[in-house]
């Protein structure tokens, strides 16, 4: 399959947690976690951004199957008034910003993030000056390449595992000693 390639002229976002606050129900307390407002707005952003792309382009949804995404963040570090000074928002780590966009892109470009079997991401710049963009690229998961791996470091792991012991192996439920 070909590389499908998109770009959102967005700021991304970090995957966050919403506020927590407790909640009471049949007399019980328990947590109750709200979305982060901000993530979700600019999920609903990307959502909006690659349906327009889709429907310009007539690119489908990715087919069911395994997917490989790649990803490259350019994000404007924005600076606001606080209530008593101008306040610069704090950089970010990379994993946030990934898992913020892969849950966006559920159900608009693949089916399901479960079924991502290769993914990485890129921080290209992370400024107060950085005009924003997310670039993406997406395809088919082709398959493990042992070569990725260097010969030394799977003689590493094959000697490593001739040194563990097995674990107790149980064949019938009636084996278990307890």
């Amino acid at each position: 399959m070909t590389d499908l390639w998109f770009h959102l002229h967005l700021n991304p976002e970090r995957w966050a947690t919403g506020q927590l606050s407790i909640g009471r129900k049949a007399k019980k307390i328990y947590p109750k976690l709200s979305p982060d407002p901000q993530l979700r707005a600019y999920q609903a952003a990307v959502k909006e951004e690659m349906m327009i792309f889709a429907n310009e382009t007539m690119l489908p949804m990715m087919e069911p199957g395994w997917y490989d995404l790649a990803f490259w963040f350019w994000r404007r570090r924005e600076t606001y008034q606080g209530e008593t000074r101008k306040v610069t928002k704090l950089p970010v780590d990379l994993t946030n910003l990934q898992k913020g966009l892969e849950d966006a892109l559920q159900k608009v470009l693949f089916d399901n993030d479960r079924n991502v079997r290769h993914i990485e991401s890129t921080l290209v710049e992370q400024d107060t000056e950085t005009t924003p963009l997310v670039v993406i690229r997406a395809k088919h998961w082709e398959g493990f390449n042992e070569e990725e791996i260097p010969h030394d470091v799977w003689a590493r792991i094959y000697e490593a595992q001739d040194a563990v012991e097995p674990l107790n192996q149980f064949s019938d439920a009636e084996d278990v000693p307890f």
